[in-house]
């Protein structure tokens, strides 16, 4: 959970605004598009490239027991976003 809070207080840094969110919800809910997913602001880019950049093996390795120097590390290099 901890991690989890890292990588939520990084997307707050970022100063996004809600409206964002807001307008991809009202545009998505408009459309007649069968489209599930709608990437919305910069860590959302970072956060789905990333993950479809490394193998499935290496998503779940970064759930084993690493410090968090290790993890922010890896994280920054897999997916842009410096934690903190």
């Amino acid at each position: 959970m901890r991690r989890n809070g890292k990588f939520y207080a990084a997307g707050f840094a970022l100063k996004q605004m809600p409206e964002l969110v807001a307008k991809v919800v009202c545009d998505s809910a408009d459309s007649d598009s069968d489209q599930l997913r709608y990437r919305v602001g910069i860590d959302a880019e970072s956060w789905i490239d990333g993950r479809q950049r490394i193998a499935d093996e290496d998503w779940v390795a970064m759930g084993r027991d690493l410090t968090d120097a290790e993890y922010n590390r890896l994280f920054y290099e897999r997916f842009g976003i410096a934690l903190k």
